[in-house]
């Protein structure tokens, strides 16, 4: 027999299980199918872990604990204390490198220096303030025990040996000494001397008045006495006249001479 279209017939309480449910058991109808009836409700949220971002950090942090108790057992921070001020020790004595090595002159130092500069020889080098302390003894200022000064023209003849130094000093240190110094330009002290050699020929007389217990001599080239003289008092000095080709001799107490034409 055929069953009608429409829900089976309604149970009766009094079935069991072989057939028939318990009689608290109300039977609620066919339940619909895969594809039928309402969506089923969305799953409940899911419960996630703490953010990764945080536990990361966490970590860094724990890790950055340890790392400077470790440092600190180990007196790491002591040491570098240490270090900076050794490096703060070099930076400080850097800029009086440099002020030694680059001290301030005048203009009138640096023309002297200068002037110096223009006489040396390939490869040698200038101390400059060696030579400074020299030029300023020349001129009278200074300690210099082998330049005593003021110039005077007896010192600048014996210091001839010196000419360049003693000119650069004068002409830029001290030029109020000029007229003494180009006094003395061509002069000559004790000794045996050439003329047109040693000496230019011209008349000379000595820079002492007056003079006592002096000898000279001029002789010709081949060594005859040309004229000579003991000296024991010029109160004005002595003037002489020395040619080229022949040799003059001065001994002690004449002093030095300078050429007056």
């Amino acid at each position: 027999m055929t069953q009608p279209y429409g829900p089976p017939a309604q149970p009766s309480p009094q079935q069991t299980h072989s057939g028939y449910l318990p009689p608290t058991q109300v039977y609620a109808g066919p339940q619909p199918g895969p594809g039928y009836g309402p969506p089923s409700p969305p799953p409940p949220p899911r419960r996630t872990s703490p953010n990764r971002a945080v536990i990361s950090l966490a970590v860094i942090a724990t890790a950055l604990v340890g790392f400077f108790g470790l440092a600190k057992a180990l007196n790491w921070d002591d040491k570098e204390p240490e270090t900076t001020a050794a490096a703060a020790t070099e930076d400080a004595a850097e800029p009086a490198a440099k002020d030694d090595a680059a001290p301030q002159r005048t203009k009138a130092e640096a023309a002297f220096l200068a002037e110096l500069t223009k006489h040396l020889e390939d490869g040698e080098r200038l101390n400059e303030n060696r030579r400074l302390e020299e030029g300023h003894a020349i001129c009278g200022r200074g300690d210099e025990d082998a330049y005593e000064g003021p110039p005077t023209v007896d010192l600048v003849i014996e210091h001839q040996r010196d000419a360049v130094l003693y000119g650069a000093a004068v002409k830029h240190l001290c030029p109020k000494y000029l007229p003494v110094w180009k006094r003395a330009q061509g002069g000559f002290g004790e000794g045996t001397h050439t003329v047109g050699k040693d000496i230019k020929p011209g008349t000379y007389r000595t820079v002492s008045k007056p003079v006592t217990d002096c000898y000279w001599e001029r002789s010709t080239g081949s060594g005859d006495i040309i004229a000579n003289q003991l000296v024991n008092n010029a109160p004005n000095g002595i003037t002489l006249t020395l040619r080229a080709g022949e040799g003059f001799t001065a001994r002690e107490g004449c002093g030095n001479w300078i050429r007056v034409s």
